[in-house]
């Protein structure tokens, strides 16, 4: 069964543009497996059309042992974060499954120079390991040389620009690199410049031991593969928060596809546009589950026959792929029939 924590709001304040950190008090800690900065934690709340759902949320500080710290981004899509948004108030108790996740400050321990690369509200790991390394520094405890290159639309959506700003022009050990999207920069300066991160701007830097990249799938994706193209002697840890676009992945209409289950008697049938994982839950096959987004490595299967679309995945290796394990969150099934072993 799940570690299940029952969390009480202590307090909610914006930081940003559209995003909001809620204090979240955990109620009861004898019985709670109890998250550290960059872990996360599954809350489960009811989106805007009262459906309840699961959701992925990293926690970015723990100011007592009891006591952590979120950040939640309204997007206008009617999910569950513009839900949190609106009636996350002081006082509302949400239940959430306990901490998973690996990229703490702990797995950082050795590391000489670190990367993060964060688009939009992807800060908030980087944002915890930095705020965790901040603490390490002022107890005169290493701390690697570490640089953010942080995308966003516009200044206005980056959540705790002061503090890190004031992080970089205080430290010798920590510096951050803004790139803008949409708003104009008029004049473009050592923290701020418009456009995208590019692999020759990764490229003037020395080359790090660590590199952490989070945002959702498709900046993930993107800037590993530049990352591997200036960064090949690095270790790579990344969290990707959204899974990959449907348009990305169907070839014309939906479809009806056949999926057989070795060991299980009979056929269910799912659409061409779902994930074999989200087929198998909507028939109630139980599978292992956690990130959805190809980064734990959690719901790993094996194909035996038929056709899949691979999107990219962050947690299988290329010999697991040639030998036909995919991840079932980033597996997406094509033509009239597909085989799996669980």
């Amino acid at each position: 069964m799940e570690d299940i924590i029952f969390l009480r709001c202590e307090q909610a304040c914006e930081v940003a543009r559209n995003v909001k950190a809620f204090k979240l008090r955990i109620l009861d800690i004898s019985h709670s497996t109890i998250p550290e900065p960059g872990q996360y934690i599954s809350i489960v709340f009811p989106d805007c059309s009262g459906i309840r759902q699961q959701r992925n949320y990293t926690v970015i500080e723990k100011p007592e042992i009891d006591l952590i710290v979120i950040a939640v981004q309204r997007t206008g899509r009617g999910g569950v974060s513009d839900r949190l948004h609106a009636d996350l108030k002081e006082g509302v108790v949400v239940g959430a499954t306990g901490a998973a996740g690996e990229i703490t400050p702990e797995a950082l321990i050795g590391a000489r120079e670190l990367v993060l690369l964060a688009g939009g509200i992807g800060i908030t790991l980087p944002y915890g390991l930095i705020k965790s390394l901040s603490t390490l520094h002022n107890a005169s405890l290493p701390v690697p040389k570490t640089t953010l290159f942080l995308s966003a639309p516009d200044v206005t959506d980056i959540p705790f620009l002061g503090e890190l700003l004031k992080l970089d022009m205080s430290t010798d050990w920590f510096s951050i690199r803004l790139f803008i999207t949409r708003s104009p920069i008029r004049h473009s300066t050592v923290q701020f410049r418009s456009g995208r991160i590019q692999a020759s701007l990764l490229a003037e830097h020395a080359q790090p031991d660590t590199v952490i990249i989070c945002g959702g799938h498709s900046f993930a994706q993107s800037l590993h593969e530049q990352c591997n193209q200036v960064y090949e002697r690095a270790h790579y840890l990344i969290e990707s928060f959204s899974a990959p676009e449907t348009e990305e992945i169907t070839d014309g209409r939906p479809h009806p596809v056949t999926l057989y289950i070795e060991g299980i008697d009979k056929e269910l049938v799912m659409q061409s546009d779902q994930s074999l994982l989200d087929g198998l839950e909507a028939h109630g096959i139980p599978i292992k589950t956690q990130c959805r987004t190809g980064v734990c490595g959690s719901c790993k299967i094996r194909i035996n026959s038929g056709d899949i679309h691979r999107s990219a995945d962050f947690a299988l290796r290329a010999a697991e792929r040639a030998a036909g394990y995919a991840l079932a969150c980033c597996s997406f099934p094509q033509g009239k029939a597909v085989s799996i072993s669980l």
